[in-house]
């Protein structure tokens, strides 16, 4: 039997660096006090089929998987903790007021992560990293907000460079794990949080176009 799918919902925006303590302040009164604000250093591999689909409909299911983990300078990469992350292309049809995707994820408990990967017939495509801070809203809400950096040098995390030269800083807001019957309310209620962060934050449903898990072969 299937498994019934699973939606992330989610809003996103760019915050310049003079209102980013604000925003953290603002965060922290709505998720319980300064003890909300938890550090983000978090990993993130992306992997691409070592073979290409045949150009067709069916090159159109061909997505990036990603691994992601919390990062422990002190444990070699491949052996840390990571999950396996997949992403369904955003549904316009959903939802008019927050992104809406597809989301899988699976702990992987032990052995090599990349030898894992090379035997699902994946290869290594980018790496990314996000520094900053997290919060959750009732229990519900995940939210980041973080500065993405990426690697020049593969797994070498002293090569990190930040992908927005202005130094603006990336909040996310997302609900994972959304039931489809639940699909049609959960961005209302995410909109309703953004008007709670007016005036430090603006949060925008990206264009789906955007957010496609597509692989662009060359």
């Amino acid at each position: 039997m299937a498994l019934p799918t699973s939606y992330e919902c989610s809003l996103h925006g760019l915050v310049p660096e003079h209102r980013q303590a604000a925003l953290l302040d603002r965060l922290s009164s709505l998720c319980g006090g300064e003890d909300a604000r938890q550090s983000l250093n978090q990993h993130v591999l992306g992997f691409v089929p070592k073979s290409q689909t045949p150009v067709g409909p069916a090159r159109n299911d061909d997505v990036v998987l990603r691994l992601q983990s919390n990062i422990d300078e002190s444990v070699d990469t491949a052996q840390r903790q990571w999950a396996l992350c997949q992403y369904g292309h955003p549904d316009p049809h959903m939802s008019t007021v927050a992104n809406t995707r597809p989301e899988l994820y699976s702990a992987i408990h032990q052995g090599n992560a990349l030898q894992f990967m090379d035997l699902l017939g994946y290869r290594y495509a980018f790496e990314l990293v996000k520094e900053g801070y997290w919060f959750i809203y009732q229990s519900q809400f995940e939210i980041t907000v973080s500065r993405v950096y990426e690697l020049a040098e593969q797994h070498n995390l002293q090569s990190k460079r930040p992908k927005l030269a202005d130094g603006s800083w990336l909040i996310e807001v997302a609900v994972h794990n959304v039931h489809q019957d639940q699909v049609k309310l959960v961005p209302d209620e995410l909109v309703k949080f953004s008007t709670y962060l007016e005036g430090v934050a603006k949060l925008e449903n990206v264009d789906y176009l955007y957010m496609q898990n597509k692989i662009y072969y060359t």
